[in-house]
This record gives structure tokens, sequence and C-alpha cells, in this order.
């Protein structure tokens, strides 16, 4: 029943491992996430009975440098492409986005792959934070969840190391260059800020809202605006997530609307794809991100996950091309030779 989690903070030269020889504790509601409660979080899109929202308590807290692990190289030896879903999927997801009621969705696929050897998971953490050190890089395995992998570039919510000043972004739009950037890609960053900034406005005081800047995750580069703020007293942490989660980034607007739309209309389970993960008031420091550039590590199997954002104007060719650049975040991981 043992379960464990190793990070590393963006920028960070070394990583912090969190075990527990018990059970993880499963929440069904965001609201329940008190900052009182101390552990690493694993949380999935949506709840349910079979994708809960985990705490991994802090029972053995240690910190690791990171260095080079000397592994026989896996190589890729098949990969399944799910195009003939994804094409359903868009067609489904475009024709509600043109009824107007919706004004953005997210659409998700799966890219699985086969391995030629199992898979050492701590050594392609290991490779991970070394390929992306600008990225937030989780390996977090329990009994409920399975093992995921993940290198994001995207804070849920954090807060900051002095003072009691939080932070969050809206980040979203990509591209394989820094600009210029076409209309749409402006617009579906602009809903994500304008979204957080009204869940945000009923817990804070003192909000701070940047212009939007380009910010680099890897080999993309994405739009982003960042929001400094201080939580009002008697603010329950769990009440800002349960308002903030799941953003427009990952999700779409209305929120609710989309959500319903993309659980019943998605072909695939987004299980821990999509949701939020990073320690809670482990050595002082919360710090969740959305669960990115991820994926579910089965033996000599993996399941790679990537989404993009919907509008009106979204083409499918341009969409499935988006995708193909987020995965090759963890194929990479992979495909990278010796680690």
């Amino acid at each position: 029943m043992s379960s464990f989690a190793y990070y590393r903070l963006p920028g960070q030269s070394q990583c912090i491992c969190v075990k527990s020889n018990r059970a993880p504790y499963e929440l069904s509601s965001y609201t329940q996430l008190d900052a009182s409660m101390s552990g690493y979080i694993l949380a999935p899109f949506h709840i349910s009975s079979t994708y809960p929202l985990l705490v991994i308590a802090a029972d053995f807290v240690q910190v690791c440098p990171i260095k080079p692990v000397l592994k026989p190289t896996i190589s890729v030896v098949k990969q399944q492409v799910e195009d003939a879903s994804y094409h359903d999927d868009f067609q489904r997801f475009h024709a509600a986005l043109e009824t107007g009621i919706l004004k953005k969705l997210v659409l998700a696929r799966q890219l699985q792959v086969e391995l030629s050897d199992s898979i050492d998971s701590v050594a392609l953490f290991y490779h991970a934070c070394t390929l992306y050190p600008h990225a937030f890089v989780s390996l977090v395995s329990t009994p409920q969840s399975g093992t995921w992998l993940m290198a994001t570039p995207e804070t849920l919510l954090a807060k900051r190391p002095v003072g009691d000043q939080w932070y969050t972004m809206a980040l979203a739009g990509t591209m394989d260059h820094s600009g210029p950037w076409a209309e749409k890609n402006c617009l579906e960053q602009r809903l994500v800020a304008d979204y957080i900034e009204t869940c945000l406005q009923p817990h804070v005081v003192q909000l701070q809202r940047s212009m939007p800047y380009v910010r680099q995750a890897a080999q993309l580069y994405h739009r982003c605006t960042d929001f400094l703020f201080v939580l009002k007293p008697q603010v329950n942490l769990g009440n800002v997530i349960a308002d903030l989660h799941p953003t427009p980034a990952v999700c779409g607007m209305p929120k609710a609307l989309a959500q319903d739309f993309i659980l019943r209309e998605e072909h695939l389970h987004r299980a821990y794809y999509s949701g939020f993960t990073g320690p809670l008031n482990v050595w002082k420091t919360t710090h969740f991100f959305v669960s990115l550039r991820c994926m579910q590590l089965l033996d000599n199997r993996c399941i790679l996950y990537a989404g993009g954002g919907l509008l009106t104007a979204s083409n499918e060719q341009s969409e499935w091309n988006e995708t193909e650049l987020k995965l090759n975040t963890m194929l990479n991981v992979l495909q990278s030779g010796t680690y």
C-alpha cells in the first residue's frame, strides 16, 4: 500500500521525495483541501469513485540531488495513434461550439507507446529533470492512481516563499515559435485570464494582473498572464481551488457546461491528466501545477496525453498538429537515448 512522489520545482537543482507506507487519503471534494494539511496532492480532471483526489501523507521527506542516471537505452517499439477517434471528437466538439452556448472546449487525445524494455520510473524522472530544467517535473505512484510522470509548465496555485502572497497564471495558446500570434491564440488566452480573475475576486485582496507575455516551455511557446494576490481572512484554500479547477486552459467555458460535455463526449478517460498535483505544506512549500505534458507508466507501455483549446475558428489539422507538439515533451523522455 506504499505510495511516493518525487518532484522538482522549476529551476531547482535538487528534488524532493515524499513517501508513505499508508494508503493515500481519498477526498471526494476539492473543498476538503485545507491549508493546514500536509502531503503531496494528486487530483484528477474530475473527481469520481474511480479517480479520487489523493493526498500522500508526508511521513518521510528527503532531498535528493538531480544526477544523470545511466541505463540501457529504451526504444519505442510501437505507437498507437487514435486519429479516427480524434476526428470524430473534433466534429462533435466543434458543432457544440457553433451553437454559441459554449465559448471554448478543450479536446484531449492519447498516444499509446510500447517500449522494448520495462520502465525504470525513477530513472525516467531524473532524465526528465535534466531535459526540462524550467518545468515542474513530478513522478507520482499510488495504488489508486498507478504511476504518472509529467513535466508541466503551468501553475494552478502557489504560495510565495516569503510573505502572504499567492500566485497563479493564465497559460494558453501554443506555437513552436515565439510569434507573431494569431488572433485565435490571443483570444483563447484572454478568455482564460478573464476567467481566472473572475474566480479569484471573491476570495482575494490586492489582486495584481500582469500584461500578457510569451512564456517558453520546452520547445513550445505560450501566452501567459501572471496574477499575484492575498487571500482574504477565513478563506478556505479548497474553495479557491474548486473555483479555479478545471480552468478553461484544460476544460472550457462556461466551466460546468464544458466539463459535463467533455465527460460525456470525449472518447477517452482523462483520469489524472489535466488535474493538478504538487506539495501542500511540505517543508513550508505549497505549489500546485496543472497536470499537463504527462504520461501514465505501465511496465513496458506508456499512455501519453495532450489536448488543445477549441474555438469556433479552430481548424482540425492545426489542432492535431498542436497536440503532436505537446506529446513530444514526453516522447523525448522516452526517445532521447541513454538516461
